[in-house]
């Protein structure tokens, strides 16, 4: 019996979804002695790198509970950084960066992440023709790029308008760069898959951040995953595995960006909360709010704004956005 049969066999019997969930137990199980003993990971002889990408792997593919999913990345995020950056070059820097970066997304590491971003400078000066001579390539570090930024929100709005320069010079390099690329894609057919990964890929953090800088457009999740479908489907005529696992992790971490936006979670609370968001988003703040922590999304969804509640107990943690789910509250009349 080979393994198509037995995965036949145990969908007829309705047993793959049990065998699935017992592997994620057990994987979690593993996964929490090691962060339970990270002395155990800290060794120049672990392959953490390798790890951390095995544990996305497995986090991407739960779909049925979210603790598990984020206890995973939480996992893959510490793998990532407990890694030693001192002997890789600045190609793998900005790589490790992203896949850091999507998982402290999905793990819930906001805080911590951006401490980590904005203490590696050397990240944000970079010649790109210069960390890879090839085009293709550089497209994805490109795109890794401007993901990180969209992370850090560093300086107000200057990381995510950066973000958005730099999706946009990638379309001018495109114009340039079209003459070479058609006579390359001549000579070998398969470099116009390549190229269209690419740019869906750079469509994706696009898509991202114009949401998180107005909301708009207000389909973003719907436009993302159609262009990860673009994607899947080339990949699945052209595999790339590492540009798969980059492709799955950017579209999770981009659908996270616009989930965790304040415009997704403020978008059925009538004008007057939308006046308050245009408000808090206004880019003449020096600190605008762009995006909202797991309790104050929680507290939005739930039914904090609900005219028939006279009354609303609100128990969060010290610094978990007390005062800013008081003054949402503070609408209610107005709503």
């Amino acid at each position: 019996m080979n393994v198509a049969q037995i995965r036949e066999m145990l969908a007829e019997l309705q047993l793959d979804a049990v065998i699935e969930s017992s592997r994620t137990k057990y994987f979690q199980d593993a996964l929490q002695e090691l962060l339970d003993q990270p002395q155990m990971l800290d060794s120049q002889e672990a392959d953490l790198s390798s790890l951390a990408a095995a544990i996305e792997r497995l986090a991407l593919e739960v779909d049925d509970s979210e603790e598990a999913r984020a206890s995973l990345f939480d996992g893959a995020f510490l793998c990532r950084r407990l890694d030693d950056l001192s002997q890789i070059d600045e190609r793998k820097r900005v790589l490790h960066y992203f896949y850091l970066s999507v998982d402290a997304l999905l793990a819930g590491r906001r805080a911590e992440l951006r401490m980590l971003l904005q203490d590696d400078q050397q990240l944000y000066d970079l010649d790109f023709t210069r960390l890879s001579s090839d085009w293709l390539d550089e497209l994805l570090l490109r795109v890794a790029h401007s993901f990180i930024l969209l992370c850090r929100k560093d300086g107000g709005w200057a990381d995510v308008q950066a973000a958005v320069s730099e999706i946009e010079a990638l379309r001018h390099l495109q114009r340039e760069k079209r003459d070479a690329m058609l006579q390359r894609a001549r000579n070998d057919q398969s470099v116009s898959g390549l190229l269209i990964t690419r740019f869906n890929l750079a469509k994706i953090v696009d898509l991202s951040a114009r949401y998180t800088i107005n909301g708009e457009p207000a389909d973003a999740l719907l436009q993302i995953d159609r262009h990860i479908s673009n994607i899947t489907e080339i990949l699945d005529l052209q595999p790339e595995p590492e540009v798969s696992h980059f492709a799955d992790l950017l579209t999770a971490g981009a659908r996270q960006l616009v989930r965790s936006s304040v415009w997704f979670n403020t978008r059925r609370l009538g004008a007057r909360i939308r006046d308050f968001v245009n408000a808090l988003t206004d880019t003449a703040r020096n600190a605008p709010l762009l995006e909202l922590w797991p309790s104050q999304r929680t507290a939005l969804g739930s039914s904090l704004l609900d005219p028939a509640k006279r009354a609303i107990v609100v128990e969060m943690p010290t610094s978990a956005g007390k005062t800013l789910i008081a003054e949402f509250r503070s609408f209610k009349p107005l709503h």
